[in-house]
């Protein structure tokens, strides 16, 4: 990657969106890349507000008038086109203001993704992500009572909390099963099924999953997007038959396509 990554790689960096092997190389990349590294997380920051304005009214003529100034301005300033792109975020958001509730869960049932509202409390998410996060330190995450196999785990998580769950296989978008294991986290007994990355990058994926007694008084037709307040570790939290899900990751891109492997397509 002597002449660096592509404009629309960086993007997907950004947006973590690249598969494993290709978001380590654009990594690497960035690491000697000071400034292009800060302007991908102005990036990936602005857009995350920005589609968190999705499903407001329609932007303004005038308001893409002024990007496409803006994109023109860039465009025959510099050859490398992030600028103008962040730039379209910031006006996005500017313009449009942010929303509570918006649907873009499709697929299966349909849900409406919802911002951490005190639905889901502050302090929840917080350990929650601290687990997902100590965990993802430990070599593996195999525990006695549990199976090594993600294929045998249905039938384990069903005697360990009562209830029939699922039980995603990570394998196609780049990660291995490291293994599950109880859990001490808010709401009670809790399974945690931990995914590695193959490429052996530390961007893991967890999945709490406990019985649904009621502790969380979420609606039944919506998954709630709960990020951690303090270091923004993405988090979606949702009822099943019988069970609550804690679905985390360490970027909006992940966690989307976690979810969809749960037959779920989330437009975070």
């Amino acid at each position: 990657m002597n002449e660096g990554p592509r404009e629309l790689d960086l993007m997907a960096y950004a947006d973590g969106q690249l598969p494993p092997a290709a978001a380590e190389e654009v990594r690497r990349w960035l690491e000697a890349n000071p400034e292009a590294r800060a302007k991908v997380a102005v990036h990936g920051k602005l857009c995350d507000a920005a589609r968190r304005c999705m499903g407001t009214p329609a932007v303004p003529m005038g308001l893409i008038a002024r990007v496409d100034e803006m994109a023109r301005q860039e465009a025959g300033a510099t050859r490398w086109r992030m600028g103008w792109v962040s730039a379209v975020a910031a006006v996005l958001v500017v313009g449009l203001g942010t929303v509570m509730m918006w649907p873009t869960l499709t697929g299966g049932e349909r849900r409406a993704l919802v911002r951490q509202s005190d639905l889901v409390p502050v302090t929840w998410v917080r350990s929650t992500a601290r687990v997902h996060l100590g965990c993802s330190k430990h070599v593996d995450h195999f525990h006695a009572a549990f199976p090594n196999s993600v294929k045998a785990m249905p039938a384990s998580l069903k005697e360990f909390i009562g209830h029939d769950a699922t039980c995603p296989d990570l394998s196609k978008l780049g990660y291995r099963f490291a293994g599950c294991g109880p859990c001490m986290i808010p709401g009670g007994k809790t399974a945690h099924l931990l995914y590695r990355p193959t490429d052996g990058s530390d961007r893991c994926v967890s999945l709490f999953v406990q019985p649904d007694t009621g502790q969380l008084k979420l609606d039944a037709a919506k998954v709630y997007y709960a990020p951690d307040p303090e270091d923004g570790t993405p988090m979606i939290v949702w009822r099943g038959k019988g069970v609550l899900y804690y679905l985390v990751a360490e970027a909006d891109g992940q966690l989307a396509s976690a979810a969809g492997e749960m037959g779920m397509k989330v437009g975070i």
